[in-house]
């Protein structure tokens, strides 16, 4: 079992296992099953970078028609950025599948309300 701990300036830290995927060639891979946009529900995705350096992310929405549409961000060193229908891109469908990719290990934490 994989696990990952982030560790904040404060000492605080979360630990999530199971839930990460490394590929062989060391990227480190997150899936969301289920999002929902439009008038019920709003998915939200909070990146954190625990590096001392900028990490780009790949984020790839599939939609139900099992288009998929990537976005790529870089997060800042020792930063959080947040995923959400204001910089997502157009999607097909109000329900999506979400996979995260990264050469580094970050956390994400999704949010639906």
């Amino acid at each position: 079992v994989v696990a990952v701990q982030v560790r904040n300036d404060s000492g605080a830290t979360t630990t999530r296992s199971g839930a990460y995927t490394y590929l062989a060639d060391g990227t480190f891979v997150r899936y969301f099953a289920e999002g929902a946009a439009g008038w019920f529900f709003r998915t939200r995705f909070a990146l954190a970078n625990p590096h001392a350096e900028p990490v780009v992310v790949t984020a790839t929405f599939t939609d139900t028609a099992g288009v998929a549409t990537p976005l790529q961000v870089t997060v800042p060193a020792f930063a959080r950025f947040t995923i959400d229908e204001t910089n997502r891109p157009p999607l097909g469908s109000d329900a999506f599948a979400t996979k995260f990719e990264a050469a580094r290990p970050i956390g994400i934490e999704r949010t639906m309300s």
